[in-house]
């Protein structure tokens, strides 16, 4: 996996709704104790609705994924 990688998966804890993972790292470069030296990914489950713009534009959707959640 890489940043911004993407993992398709049929289902996903019993879900049919689930597409699968979109892979992320952390460009901010934070020493929070809780996450672990780098390098590291993260990832994020997305719905099916959301894997076509995950597998054309993945920076897109986790730039409206921030948006709607407030982070910056």
């Amino acid at each position: 996996m890489r940043h911004l990688g993407i993992s398709l998966s049929s289902s996903f804890l019993g879900s049919s709704t689930t597409a699968g993972f979109l892979y992320v790292s952390d460009p901010t470069s934070s020493s929070c104790s809780l996450v672990p030296d780098a390098p590291y990914l993260f990832g994020i489950l997305i719905h099916q609705s959301e894997l076509p713009t995950a597998q054309c534009f993945p920076m897109r959707l986790l730039l409206r994924l921030g948006y709607e959640y407030q982070s910056r």
